[in-house]
């Protein structure tokens, strides 16, 4: 069913808009791109192959490619999948990986749950949604210092605590 969802919202319109407007303001300048299948794996484990438009980084003016800069594949970006994961499967993993002391128990647990995955793939979607925050934090406090940050009204009349633990904090 869920695959269905996706081809349909897929052939909408309005969907390659998004993805060509996502494509324009990536961060790194991205080519237009060319059609290729992937293999995604769902929260319950089911793995599905999927043809997605994918935009490889644009070359530079010397010629070359940046190796730095990340492709990415438009339309599985409007969905939130990283590579290979759906965000749910990439948020279990990744909060598990967090709650847990080594990467082998975080196995374990996502085991006891029905998500069965090696400790190299647990460790790889753990390390890319930990960069890609990261950015996400440098690039919010870049905004910030700019004064380019809107502020919110969420906290407006309330206090707030906030409390660190420092038992993993170097």
């Amino acid at each position: 069913m869920l695959t269905g969802l996706l081809a349909l919202v897929m052939k909408q319109p309005a969907f390659d808009a998004a993805c060509e407007q996502t494509r324009r303001h990536s961060r790194h300048p991205l080519r237009r791109g060319r059609m290729r299948t992937l293999r995604v794996r769902l929260l319950g484990g089911m793995v599905v192959w999927i043809t997605s438009l994918y935009c490889a980084p644009a070359k530079r003016r010397s010629g070359e490619a940046d190796v730095t800069a990340p492709g990415l594949h438009l339309e599985l970006a409007q969905f939130g999948f990283g590579k290979g994961g759906s965000a749910a499967l990439e948020s279990k993993v990744c909060r598990q990986a967090a709650l847990c002391p080594s990467f082998q128990l975080a196995v374990e647990e996502l085991a006891r749950e029905r998500v069965v995955m090696d400790v190299k793939a647990v460790r790889r979607i753990a390390s890319q949604c930990g960069s890609g925050l990261l950015a996400l934090r440098t690039h919010e406090l870049q905004q910030w210092r700019a004064n380019r940050l809107a502020s919110g009204t969420e906290l407006a009349g309330k206090q707030v605590c906030v409390q660190i633990d420092g038992g993993r904090t170097k």
